[in-house]
């Protein structure tokens, strides 16, 4: 509900019944992604909207101030998560079957709040790369094309 979509899209203009982005994370490979609910009247400007903050993040990056109120929240629910044997069992499991270092909380901290301007805007530069995106609709919509100009 922080999130400058959540804050713009559906607050400011009340345009979506929800908003947000997330991510897959794979070996080699990923997806990230914005998903937005909306009437079928508000989908092209919910569009508009999304492809501004995505062009304003790009050129602008992260605040310092955003970034350390992210590494916050991401350590806060990194603990949360921990306290549950099951989702540290996960946790587990998924790293050993990727085949990487089994970290303990203290050093998954510590990775966290070492993130800076500099590593999260070549994330940024790397994962909002517009040349590789595509558009997905459900519902009343007779065409996606055009929805972005990027």
């Amino acid at each position: 509900m922080s999130s400058r979509l959540f804050q713009n899209v559906r607050e400011k203009y009340g345009l979506a019944y929800s908003i947000g982005a997330g991510h897959s994370a794979y070996v080699g490979t990923g997806t990230f992604d914005i998903s937005a609910a909306v009437s079928p009247e508000n989908t092209a400007v919910v569009a508009e909207l999304i492809e501004n903050e995505i062009k304003r993040i790009k050129a602008e990056k992260l605040t310092p101030e955003e970034i350390e109120r992210a590494k916050i929240q991401l350590r806060g629910n990194y603990i949360l998560s921990n306290e549950s044997v099951g989702a540290r069992m996960q946790t587990i499991g998924r790293t050993v079957l990727l085949d990487k270092p089994l970290r303990t909380p203290e050093e998954v901290i510590e990775k966290i709040m070492a993130v800076d301007t500099e590593a999260a805007a070549e994330i940024i530069d790397r994962v909002l790369d517009t040349s590789t995106l595509t558009v997905t609709t459900v519902g009343p919509i007779d065409s996606a094309e055009g929805l972005f100009s990027f």
